[in-house]
């Protein structure tokens, strides 16, 4: 006589199986998402790395960027300028960035972070920056940021833009990318395209109106949540790099240090207040 499982049992085990992969997959998924953040954290660990042999080659400051006397183009074009310290495309690309480079687009990279221009050089003796020697906080100041929506030719320096248009690596002081195409001196920001902040609302109050992460005009705010478990990744001016979330970083704008106010934004007719300390990073220069 043969025995086999009544269709009772297969249905039990079916279930078992079902319930052990509803639980573990998520936990796989996480996994795989810490995984992606690491890789993101050692790409920003290298480039911070550059950066400091940079700083040490040329009188302990930042790369300057693109030379213009246009204010918003501070900073960027600053791939391009130290790429040659690390030979490798690879490393300004996070795993989680969604940013697709247009077909027919050739020469390009993908850029998924962005100089704080606080600290950036000064092109043409604009927004004077100080040299690293004199910040009196670099483990809190902020200086990569991750981003969304920006390729170019960073394999140049000076840094060029692919098919004649006018992509550059991004800067950005916290609330604010060099993209302003009032002024006919842009646009800056990828094509048009509309680059964006990776690392969710900054500051105390999550509001889209007052923690920017947008094209000129508020047209393309970033998302709420940044790109890695509702953070992101930051390269700080001593070289270590820290997963934070939003509210724990200050948009900031000139604050002389982490117990003073973080500064006032306004941007397409909205204002809102001051910033209040204290924050874990700031993208202030102090």
């Amino acid at each position: 006589m043969r025995k086999a499982f009544t269709l009772i049992e297969l249905l039990v085990v079916i279930a078992i199986i079902a319930i052990l992969a509803a639980i573990l997959f998520p936990v796989f998924a996480t996994a795989r998402e810490k995984a992606r953040q690491t890789s993101c954290s050692s790409n920003e660990k290298q480039i911070a790395l550059a950066l400091l042999q940079y700083i040490n080659d040329y009188d302990e400051r930042m790369p300057c960027g693109r030379p213009s006397y246009v204010p918003e183009n501070h900073g960027v074009g600053w791939a391009g300028e130290v790429y040659p310290y690390i030979k490798s495309v690879s490393a300004f690309l996070c795993p989680d960035d969604t940013t697709t480079i247009p077909a027919g687009v050739t020469g390009a990279y993908i850029v998924s972070y962005g100089i704080n221009s606080s600290v950036s050089g000064s092109p043409n003796g604009y927004g004077s920056t100080p040299t690293i020697s004199k910040l009196t906080a670099p483990t809190v100041t902020v200086m990569l940021v991750e981003i969304g929506a920006c390729y170019t030719n960073i394999t140049r320096n000076p840094e060029w833009p692919v098919n004649g248009g006018n992509e550059f690596s991004v800067a950005t002081d916290g609330y604010w990318f060099a993209n302003d195409n009032s002024n006919g001196g842009g646009p800056w920001d990828v094509a048009n395209t509309g680059s964006y902040l990776a690392t969710g609302y900054l500051g105390r109050t999550a509001t889209a109106s007052r923690y920017y992460s947008f094209q000129a005009g508020g047209s393309q705010l970033g998302k709420p949540t940044g790109r890695h478990s509702n953070g992101a990744n930051y390269a700080f001016m001593d070289g270590h790099v820290k997963w934070l979330l939003g509210n724990q970083v200050s948009s900031g704008d000139g604050a002389a240090n982490m117990n003073a106010a973080q500064g006032t934004v306004s941007a397409a007719g909205t204002s809102d207040t001051t910033d209040t300390p204290p924050f874990t990073a700031t993208f202030s220069a102090i």
